[in-house]
This record gives C-alpha cells, structure tokens and sequence, in this order.
C-alpha cells in the first residue's frame, strides 16, 4: 500500500517544504503578473498604433520585448517586496539602471512608429 505524505504538503511544516512551495507559489505569482501585465500593455499599444493608423506587422516582437523589460522592472522594484517569497537578499534595482531599463523599453515600444514614419530609407 502507498501512502503519501501528504503532511509535507501543507504550511503548517516547518523547513524546507514550506520554503518550496513559498518559492513556488512567488514563481507562478510571478508568470502570472507577466502575462496579465504583458496582454494589457499589449493592448494598449496595440489599441494606440491602430489608433494612430499604423501597422506594426512583423515588429510586433520589438514592443513584446520592450513591454517584459518593462515589467522586469516593475516587478524588481515594486511586485516583488509583496510577495510570499520575503528575502534579505532582495533589493530594487539601481536608479542608473531602471533609468536605462525603461529607455530601452521606450525605444523598443515605439520602434514599429519609428520605422514606418522613416519610410523608404530603412526599408
């Protein structure tokens, strides 16, 4: 007869088990604030380009690129002081280093409006 442990899976063990399963409900936290965050950051850009009458076409990637470092950063410097998983270790990324982050996402979100606006010369 198999009989499972099913004590280890619970909070109220102390140890290693419950500093898993911490790490690994801050991991799905984590994926679901990328993909909630990234579809409504897409749809806005999205919503804004048709609004402005430009097709992104094949450069769709360099907004979704530009829209995960955005939310790398968000959540490096506010999401993740609210989670499960609390550490010492963890630390809101630099000034010099968000400033650069969100200029890069910046330039990677309008990109497509870059591009389409030089016409001939970079096609």
């Amino acid at each position: 007869m198999l009989i499972l442990p099913f004590h280890r899976m619970f909070w109220y063990t102390a140890g290693l088990e419950v500093r898993t399963l911490k790490v690994l409900l801050e991991i799905i936290r984590a994926g679901l604030i990328t993909l909630v965050l990234g579809a409504v950051f897409n749809a806005l850009i999205s919503r804004l380009y048709v609004w402005f009458g430009l097709d992104i076409g094949e450069m769709g990637w360099l907004i979704n690129l530009g829209i995960l470092i955005l939310i790398f950063v968000l959540y490096q410097n506010k999401f993740q002081f609210s989670g499960w998983n609390h550490s010492f270790k963890t630390e809101k990324l630099t000034s010099p280093v968000t400033t650069l982050l969100i200029g890069t996402a910046a330039v990677l979100i309008l990109m497509p409006l870059m591009i389409t606006s030089a016409g001939p010369w970079f096609s």
